[in-house]
């Protein structure tokens, strides 16, 4: 009769061991914490002593400062003022859906969790050259190194698209709510920086209008309750221009007859719209 252990190389006999010695232990770990659950006695919570000592853990923590120096604190400064800055970016996000955005805050979360564990690898370092051992094995040659220079380059890396998405999430906000949540041109305007778009809806371009009523009013120092008290105009005219240097152009709107507006009413049945196209000479403005 040939059993099957002996038909096993001597390598694996040995983890074939090691595992039942595990089993074992773990099993008789099992054991004792269910015997001992059922032997214990139960006691009021007002009567246990706490796990936690919070006056202890104060003054070990101030002892730790005495003797830190002043790169490892600022090290752990640093970490949790990344972390702090990538959770409020992260919470600030837009209700909309903008890919854009997305793509940002998952770049900087990928960026600040590699930089921190840069950090975290210095300080292990430093803290390693620290011990007696270490001195005597690294001498003096180590002695003024607490970071790294790639490090110091990852956290200015870091601190500049810290500022770039939070630009970014301020001016999504500021165009969603000119555009009335418009998302569609919103992402065009943020993925395409320059270039002329189109406000294909009607919030969208009430709320262009309302912006622009709004910056003259500022300009001229008058306020809403001024503008309302004001004659409507039997002609109304708007210029728009473009900003292609290239092939300059204007575009001119006459706007007539408003006749049953001025008694509230949201349409005008005389009237009417003279639209002229002209081209300019560059640099003429």
């Amino acid at each position: 009769f040939i059993s099957r252990e002996s038909l096993l190389s001597p390598d694996r006999k040995c983890e074939l061991k090691e595992a039942e010695e595990a089993a074992f232990v773990l099993d008789q770990t099992r054991d004792f914490w269910s015997d001992t659950w059922d032997e214990a006695e139960p006691i009021p919570a007002s009567e246990q002593i706490p796990l936690f000592d919070a006056f202890s853990t104060v003054e070990m923590i101030l002892m730790s400062f005495e003797g830190m120096h002043p790169a490892q604190l600022l090290n752990q400064i640093l970490s949790v003022n990344f972390a702090m800055a990538d959770f409020i970016l992260s919470s600030s996000k837009p209700v909309y859906q903008l890919d854009l955005v997305d793509c940002a805050l998952k770049q900087l979360s990928q960026k600040t969790e590699k930089v921190l564990k840069m950090l975290n690898k210095d300080l292990l370092e430093d803290l390693k050259r620290q011990s007696p051992k270490a001195t005597t094995d690294f001498g003096d040659k180590y002695s003024f190194s607490y970071i790294t220079p790639e490090t110091v380059a990852a956290c200015e890396s870091l601190c500049g698209q810290i500022g770039s998405v939070e630009s970014m999430l301020s001016r999504a906000a500021s165009l969603l709510t000119k555009f009335s949540g418009d998302v569609n041109l919103v992402r065009q305007v943020l993925e395409n920086s320059g270039r002329h778009y189109a406000a294909t809806s009607h919030e969208s371009r009430s709320g262009i209008l309302n912006d622009i009523q709004c910056q003259q009013q500022r300009n001229s120092g008058s306020s809403a309750g001024a503008m309302d008290d004001l004659p409507f105009p039997s002609v109304r005219e708007y210029i728009l221009r473009n900003r292609d240097d290239c092939n300059p152009c204007q575009l001119t709107v006459s706007i007539g007859g408003t006749h049953g507006l001025e008694k509230g009413g949201t349409n005008s049945t005389k009237g009417g719209l003279v639209l002229a196209l002209n081209k300019c000479v560059s640099g003429a403005h």
